[in-house]
């Protein structure tokens, strides 16, 4: 399968759209894993020792597809940003609706409606009513100033997949805590998994 990036201009944001694939015993011929290969941690500094982009990844689903998209957008310091305490650019600590109305725009623009988009970290009461009114978008990203992954974890529900999303530095610790938060949420086994990197490879 073909990744697809998008670039929207969105302020100072660079939102970049890559389908994410799902594989696990209960994906029903799901692709096989999306594997990027070799990736390291978020850098601290450029040549010169200016400070790095910070990048906000959020998962987004199709959910009449069950097609997860990985939306990246990337926010550029301010002429005084300062490096966190863990040696990475500090991202926004408070992230206006726009940014994640921009990453479900991304989805909307390949879906067949609109409506069919939210953000992969869905409540409990998803199944019944599916909406993105029934999901969260702060537990729907990772930034890039604490984790090196994100990660998702869902079930199959009458054909939809229910899912929670979870971040981490290495991309078993992310698929761990995105089950670990899928079968808190939901109570049944979440045995489809996958993952990306925050920042783009």
């Amino acid at each position: 399968m073909s990744i697809r990036s998008v670039r929207l201009p969105i302020c100072r944001l660079v939102l970049l759209l890559l389908p994410l694939l799902l594989a696990g015993p209960a994906s029903h011929g799901a692709p096989e894993n999306f594997n990027l290969g070799s990736y390291g941690s978020p850098s601290v500094a450029e040549h010169g020792g200016k400070p790095l982009i910070c990048t906000v990844t959020y998962l987004v689903q199709d959910d009449a597809t069950n097609q997860t998209y990985a939306a990246r957008m990337q926010f550029e310091p301010s002429p005084d940003a300062t490096v966190g305490p863990n040696g990475r650019m500090q991202c926004p600590g408070m992230m206006p609706p726009t940014v994640g109305e921009a990453a479900l725009n991304g989805c909307r623009s390949h879906a067949a409606q609109a409506t069919n988009c939210v953000f992969a970290d869905m409540d409990k009461g998803f199944s019944a009513a599916p909406s993105v009114g029934n999901t969260s978008v702060g537990r729907s990203r990772c930034g890039s100033d604490e984790a090196s992954q994100i990660a998702i974890a869902c079930l199959l529900s009458g054909g939809r997949e229910v899912c929670n999303v979870g971040c981490g530095e290495e991309p078993d610790a992310a698929v761990k805590a995105a089950r670990q938060r899928c079968e808190a949420t939901h109570g049944k086994a979440c045995n489809i998994t996958g993952w990306v990197p925050v920042e783009a490879p």
